[in-house]
């Protein structure tokens, strides 16, 4: 593959996936005056153990994005399949919590989005094996709805158990 096309697959692919929230996407501070049952605290307690480890592998992943415009497809593979090993590493504790009844529908939208977050940086590494323009940009556009998908559906959970 030409250098120009491969370049051109790279830009395309950060151009596409810039439409990425903040780093701070799945940050939590106190808890704000919200009654929460002892199943929601538990939950909340343990969510908020595991928020700086989220934080580092969102902003991992954001960075990752940021600099693919000058990368080239070997280092595209490499940096994205640490990211996602990364991310996976972070959600499996998420994963792994079971929410209370009143927040579990939101819950399980959170587990859904962060699965597919990691199913979709696979698929940007998989671009450059491939050297594929079209899939570094297809993978990017869904990296890109998946991942403020689940920024909002965070802060969704967020507002149901009175997190900042």
């Amino acid at each position: 593959m030409p250098n120009s096309q491969r370049r051109r697959g790279s830009v395309l692919f950060r151009l596409v996936t810039l439409t990425f929230l903040s780093v701070g996407l799945i940050a939590a501070a106190g808890a704000s005056a919200v009654a929460l049952s002892p199943a929601e605290r538990a939950f909340s307690s343990a969510y908020e153990k595991l928020v700086p480890t989220l934080n580092r592998a969102s902003a991992a992943l954001v960075g990752a994005v940021n600099g693919s415009g000058h990368d080239t497809d070997a280092q595209i593979v490499t940096i994205f399949t640490g990211v996602a090993r990364q991310w996976a590493s972070a959600t499996r504790p998420l994963l792994a919590l079971r929410a209370p009844a009143p927040e579990a529908p939101i819950f399980a939208v959170v587990s859904r989005y962060a699965r597919a977050v990691k199913a979709d940086l696979l698929a940007v590494a998989q671009s450059g094996r491939t050297h594929s323009v079209p899939a570094a940009k297809a993978g990017g556009t869904r990296l890109a709805l998946d991942f403020n998908a689940l920024a909002r559906e965070v802060k969704l959970l967020k507002a149901e158990l009175g997190l900042h």
